[in-house]
């Protein structure tokens, strides 16, 4: 059996190339329009072009999404943005709206399935293959039974599932609430995420009892998707890929969530039979902004696991630098990215396989220019020396004093 493709989100350049240092096979990524996440940077034409000599250099796929839901005054828009694209740029482009499969076949462009779609039996994937379709990304709600079947029973085909990032409450994402609300499409992108919000609720002659926190409570709140404890589980259906969510997250989650799924994914490749899920996976992922974790429809589920009512979030490790580059003298060139001091206490993320993160010290930190700095902001940059040693692509981290 061929090893499962690692498929990375990226709303920004900088992502991508995160996406790859710490092992993505693939990354996704949209364009300004006909994509679901108009809130990130995205990537124009030329982007793209440079986002797939980056991926093909370093032996990676680009896969490109036009998933939103496309109207009648879109169709020839979308037509003509299809005609930019190039087939040895693009590795497939990820829709959810059947017009636009014979443009991208006569394009000579390989075309993935959304899990907007709602792909959720053998016959529906069997449909979408005599449309030659090469992919379908399954509808989230499936159990691993159900999703072994859908791919027993259709060999041929590519089958992808989410393994991290945000859920939303409705079916495959398919939600009107943000459009009702506040004149914000979810399915064209623009997705207020009413659902995060605190709600009370009121019946007819009085307030009706639910779960609250300060008189409130997050009554449509998921919890996010985390399935580093079933990854094995989830491998052995056979799926071709596993995905993660978060376009519109940042370098951090990024390169975690991606370096520790790259991870179990190649144990679980070369030690199948002795897999076993390590401390650390687990402890990097909970290290992350959260809003709590389940292991969504995979296993069933109990009452209310799927949910989190409370307004409380995760906050996860704060990030306080990315280190650019080591010059002589052994300074850091580090990219601030939130304020600290220079006695904080700090640690290291490394994006190379194998290597753990590790408490420093910081020895010095000074400004370009070779003033001492005791405090430091955040988008400067700043020569640091540490601890420990540190490499181009390390992220320095806030430890718990």
């Amino acid at each position: 059996m061929k090893k499962p493709e690692l498929v990375a989100p990226a709303g920004t350049f900088e992502n991508l190339l995160t996406a790859v240092e710490c092992g993505a096979d693939a990354v996704y990524l949209g364009p300004r329009a006909f994509s679901l996440r108009a809130g990130s940077e995205n990537f124009d034409v030329p982007s793209i072009g440079k986002a797939a000599d980056v991926l093909h250099a370093a032996g990676r796929k680009l896969y490109l999404t036009l998933n939103s839901i496309i109207l009648e005054k879109d169709l020839n828009d979308a037509k003509e943005f299809i005609k930019t694209l190039k087939p040895d740029e693009v590795d497939g482009v990820i829709i959810s709206d059947p017009a636009l499969i014979a443009p991208l076949k006569d394009a000579g462009l390989t075309v993935h399935i959304s899990t907007q779609v709602s792909v959720m039996n053998a016959g529906s994937a069997a449909f979408w293959g005599k449309q030659g379709i090469k992919r379908i990304v399954l509808a989230r709600e499936l159990s691993l039974p159900e999703i072994g079947s859908i791919v027993k029973n259709n060999s041929e085909m590519e089958f992808e599932v989410f393994a991290h990032g945000a859920m939303c409450m409705s079916v495959s994402g398919r939600c009107l609430l943000s459009d009702y609300l506040v004149g914000r499409a979810g399915n064209r992108g623009e997705c207020a995420q009413p659902c995060r919000w605190d709600f009370s609720l009121t019946g007819k002659n009085d307030k009706m009892e639910i779960v609250e926190e300060n008189g409130k409570t997050m009554l449509f709140n998921s919890r996010d998707l985390n399935t580093i404890s079933i990854i094995g589980n989830i491998l052995d259906t056979g799926v071709s890929a596993i995905k993660i969510e978060g376009r519109n997250k940042g370098v951090h989650y990024i390169a975690v969530a991606v370096k520790t799924y790259r991870e179990a994914i190649d144990l679980w490749s070369e030690k199948r039979d002795k897999y076993q899920v390590k401390q650390e996976w687990i402890d990097d992922l909970n290290g992350l902004s959260n809003r709590g974790y389940t292991t969504g429809f995979y296993k069933e589920l109990a009452y209310g696991q799927g949910r989190q009512y409370y307004t409380e979030k995760f906050p996860g490790v704060r990030v306080l630098g990315i280190v650019r580059e080591v010059i002589a003298g052994g300074w850091a060139v580090v990219d601030i990215k939130n304020d600290f001091m220079a006695d904080a206490n700090v640690s290291i993320f490394s994006p190379e396989k194998g290597e753990s993160s590790k408490a420093a010290q910081i020895i010095e930190m000074n400004s370009i220019d070779g003033k001492k700095e005791e405090r430091v902001a955040a988008n400067r940059v700043v020569l640091m020396k540490f601890s420990v040693r540190v490499s181009a692509g390390n992220l320095v981290r806030e430890a718990k004093s």
